[in-house]
């Protein structure tokens, strides 16, 4: 019975792991038309920003920009779960 519980403990972690969370941005555009004053990016575990991605307003003519978040913390993020679970 000894044995089932590390496998159990593991089990348990994995399924209540995790983490998501939100960023807001605002651009206000001296035409205030263009602007965006609620633009919402939505991350989570394992934190791979650079993959994540947001359009928001240039504030010339109505354009938009596709822009991504900067940084890449996976490694980090599953090296601590790797090692809590060892």
């Amino acid at each position: 019975m000894v044995i089932f519980a590390p496998i159990f403990a593991i089990f348990a972690f994995a399924t209540c792991g995790g983490y998501s969370g939100a960023l807001k941005v605002s651009v206000d555009c001296a035409n205030k038309s263009e602007s965006n004053l609620n633009i919402e990016i939505g991350f989570s575990y394992p934190f791979r920003l650079h993959q994540v991605y947001f359009d928001a307003p240039t504030c010339e003519e109505k354009k938009q920009e596709r822009l991504f978040l900067i940084g890449d913390y996976s490694s980090s993020a599953e090296f601590f779960e790797a090692h809590l679970c060892i």
